[in-house]
């Protein structure tokens, strides 16, 4: 992750999506067909992309968008992903769990 600038999620299926979750910790966008389950609930707007599922042209068109993102938007992408990560902390998670028992 420390050597990376984006990560492509290609799955067809996918449950929570942890390697997203590990991702934006480390502030990189994803990139993800926007299937039923995992990436639609992690990656939101600033984070990454979903892309319609099985559409391989448009999943590469994206890619192209990240790795031509200037600087500025890049960091700002990234701290998006690390902000987005505080609705994974332990915290709020526990503070779920809390309301529900």
């Amino acid at each position: 992750y420390r050597e990376a600038k984006f990560l492509c999620l290609p799955s067809r299926e996918e449950g929570f999506g942890m390697v997203i979750v590990e991702a934006h910790a480390f502030g990189i966008p994803v990139l993800s067909f926007d299937i039923e389950t995992g990436p639609r609930e992690l990656i939101v707007e600033g984070t990454g992309f979903r892309v319609e599922p099985y559409d391989v042209g448009l999943f590469a068109n994206n890619i192209l968008k990240i790795i031509d993102m200037t600087d500025f938007d890049y960091q700002q992408c990234s701290v998006a992903c690390k902000n987005n990560m505080l609705n994974f902390s332990k915290e709020t998670i526990l503070s779920h769990w809390k309301r529900v028992l």
